[in-house]
């Protein structure tokens, strides 16, 4: 995975040189987010199994399973507690989902809880 740092106040690449590059042993990534060195992924099980998401540092080799996320899922968004006109205390991941049908758009939090 490419990392590119957004500036925060229009939500646009804010260098046309990426900041990281990481690898990961992980099959079936749909989205990325990242936040500091750790990087949450969206992993997909396909049309009928809930999907996951899954976080880890920058350089490690391996990823852990922090909660179940809906059949098809793809892109993800961090929104995190301290974040200005974000009236909630916690950081949480948004997803959605993409097959007709099971198509959604909800929070997870970031932790698992």
């Amino acid at each position: 995975m490419v990392r590119w740092n957004l500036d925060h106040t229009d939500r646009q690449i804010a260098s046309l040189t990426a900041s990281e590059a990481v690898t990961i042993a992980q099959q079936k990534i749909q989205g990325v987010v990242s936040r500091n060195s750790k990087h949450y992924l969206a992993t997909s099980a396909g049309p009928s199994t809930k999907g996951s998401l899954r976080t880890f540092n920058s350089g490690d080799s391996t990823a852990t399973t922090v909660c179940d996320l809906a059949i098809g899922c793809e892109d993800l968004s961090y929104h995190s507690s301290g974040a200005s006109g974000w009236a909630y205390s916690e950081s949480v991941i948004w997803n959605l989902s993409e097959y007709v049908g099971k198509r959604g758009v909800y929070a997870v939090h970031a932790d698992g809880s």
